[in-house]
Parts: structure tokens; C-alpha cells; sequence
């Protein structure tokens, strides 16, 4: 069984004005980390690539430690501490606000939410949709936006399933970019700059085996097109071997939930040359589903390992009681590596 375990902001302190960005510090993800190695054993992403391969087995409890979007304090306080421990892992990083020094949209949300008031963000919100001549839906999908945003509040959650996914992508980017603009007017390179790897710490982190794509633009595949998914994927894997002089096997999807990735997006993954695709479906891997479907594979935020804010098992019992991976286990075979 492989537990793939994903983190996101990983900082000393959270010391924003308002909870808009949630994560763990530097010390929280080391005591997590001891917790996991008292469960099972490490893996990098080589071992995976070499069990997808078949070319060697994976140990009955691996564990493999991963991060998404390719932000800075995830080199600077999450790799750091894998390199102390000899831990492996692999970052996932898109591509394009390294390229252009702007910020993804996910992340003017973020920034947006930990430095505005929840009352004021919805009326910038509302007063910049007006002005822009847009109508913001009436209803949300509470189901969906429960299971997208566990850690958020209500009113939390609903703000920014209407921003990430209830709105098209076109006037999803125009109002938060609109929002953002007026906030932090003409600080989005310097920002970016801040927030992001560099290309040096991409090279560092490729030439240990330890770096991956989260697309070019971190948007959610399944939801924008088949050609425009496929170059997403094509024009990271490009940029990452063009900064590292290593080309990406893996890739870890945008969202990772089953409205952003679907088998159509694993066929495009595996056409732009990946080996392996993680989603965020909250689940183990059997050997079946990793030789069948590895680039489909599941993984758990960190919060719901042992010590994380909804943690669900200790270490002693991790294996034997996390699900395992159905997603993607029916329908539509597609060839072997999105099965």
C-alpha cells in the first residue's frame, strides 16, 4: 500500500491578519513527519516510478511526501527539513509564475482572503462583479464545496468555491484579478517573486529527484478544454527540463478533484510524457491501482494524517484503516496507465 501524503504552505509562523491561508509550520510538519515514519517507510519518486515501470516493488507500508503549487517556503522550510531527516519528497510546481512573475489566480485568492476582512471581501467582491457588468450565481453546490474546503468556515468556503469553481474560467480570472488589483495595486511581480521557487531551487530540487509539474497556470484541466489541458501540461514539463536540464515524469493536477481531472486529462498526461499523476482523492494506493492507473493515483492532505487538524488515524493504525483508491477503479478503461 503507498499513502502519499500532500502539503501545501508550510511557514515558521501564520501571522496574517485573517485565516486565508491555511497550512502548517515548520515544526508541526516535522513532528508529522516522525509521526509517519513510526507508520511505514519513506519512498521517493523514483521508487514509484520504478514500481509503475515494473521494475521493483514497493515496501507494504511506503509512504511519499509531496507539495503543491512550487512555493518558495516549501523549499525553504519543508525540503529543508526532508534533507535534514533523509526524507525524500517531490514539489510540484506550476510553471507559468515563475515564467511571467505574476500570481496564479488560486493564489490572489489566498493572499486576497488572509489580508482582507471576510465582510470586506465580499462586498469588493460584489462591488467589482456589479462593475464589471457580472452576475454572480445565486446558489452554490454546498456538497461540493463542503469536500472541496473542509478547513474553511461556512461563509469561508462558499467565497471561494464561487471564485474557484462556480463562475467561468474567463470571469473567474477577470473579478479575482480586478479584486487583487485594487488591493495590491502594482506589486504582483514583486509578490510573485516572494512567493514562488526560483529557478536555481528548481534545478536543486530536480537534481535530486525531486521535482514535479502542477500544470503551467494551475488550472483546473478538466475544465478548460482538452487542447488547452494538454498544452498546460506539454508547456511545464518544457519550462521545468528547459530550467533543470531534467524533464518531469510525474505530475500532481491542479485541484486534483474529480471535476478537474478526468481520464481524458491522464491520456493528455501520459501523451506529454508523464509516468505518474496524482489527484486528491483521499485514499491509499494498492499494488493494482499503481501499475493499472498510476497516473491516477490518490493521496491525503496532510491534515488528515496522524496530528493534523482532522486527523482520522494514529500512526499504528494508518495502513490498516485508510480506503482505497475508487475514483477511477470503473468506467471507461482507456489504455493501461489511466484505467
Amino acid at each position: 500500500m503507498l499513502v502519499v501524503v500532500n502539503y501545501h504552505y508550510v511557514r515558521r509562523t501564520f501571522d496574517s491578519p485573517h485565516p486565508g491561508i491555511f497550512g502548517v509550520t515548520a515544526d508541526a510538519f516535522v513532528r508529522q513527519l516522525e509521526l509517519l515514519g513510526r507508520a511505514g517507510e519513506f519512498v521517493s519518486l523514483a521508487d514509484i516510478l520504478r514500481a509503475v515501470r515494473g521494475e521493483a516493488t514497493l515496501p507494504s507500508r511506503s509512504i511519499l511526501v509531496t507539495f503543491d503549487d512550487g512555493l518558495r517556503e516549501q523549499y525553504e522550510h519543508g525540503w529543508s527539513a526532508l534533507e535534514r531527516l533523509h526524507i525524500p519528497g517531490v514539489i510540484f510546481a506550476s510553471t507559468r509564475p515563475i515564467d511571467e512573475a505574476m500570481v496564479c489566480t488560486v493564489h490572489k485568492i489566498h493572499l486576497l482572503r488572509s489580508m482582507v476582512a471576510p465582510d470586506s471581501l465580499w462586498a469588493l467582491v460584489r462591488e467589482t462583479a456589479a462593475g464589471a457588468d457580472m452576475t454572480l450565481p445565486q446558489e452554490l453546490d454546498a456538497k461540493n464545496m463542503g469536500r472541496q474546503y473542509p478547513f474553511d468556515s461556512p461563509a469561508g468556503a462558499q467565497l471561494k468555491y464561487l471564485l474557484n469553481f462556480a463562475l467561468s474560467l474567463s470571469d473567474r480570472e477577470r473579478l479575482v484579478d480586478l479584486c487583487f488589483d485594487a488591493t495590491f495595486t502594482g506589486e504582483e511581480a514583486a509578490m510573485s517573486r516572494e512567493l514562488y521557487l526560483t529557478r536555481d531551487q528548481i534545478r536543486e530540487l530536480a537534481a535530486h529527484g525531486a521535482i514535479g509539474s502542477h500544470g503551467h497556470d494551475h488550472l483546473p484541466l478538466a475544465l478548460i478544454g482538452q487542447a488547452a489541458a494538454a498544452e498546460s501540461l506539454r508547456r511545464s514539463a518544457e519550462l521545468l527540463r528547459e530550467w533543470s536540464g531534467v524533464r518531469p515524469l510525474s505530475v500532481a493536477y491542479p485541484y486534483g478533484s474529480r471535476e478537474a481531472v478526468t481520464h481524458d486529462v491522464a491520456r493528455a498526461a501520459e501523451d506529454a510524457g508523464y509516468e505518474c499523476g496524482f489527484t486528491v482523492e483521499s485514499a491509499g494506493n494498492d499494488e493494482a491501482h499503481i501499475s493499472g492507473s498510476p497516473l491516477l493515483l490518490a493521496r491525503f492532505d496532510c491534515n488528515y494524517m496522524p496530528s493534523g487538524k482532522l486527523e482520522q488515524w494514529t500512526p499504528e493504525a494508518l495502513f490498516a484503516g485508510v480506503p482505497r483508491s475508487t475514483w477511477f477503479s470503473s468506467g471507461d478503461p482507456g489504455r493501461r496507465h489511466c484505467a
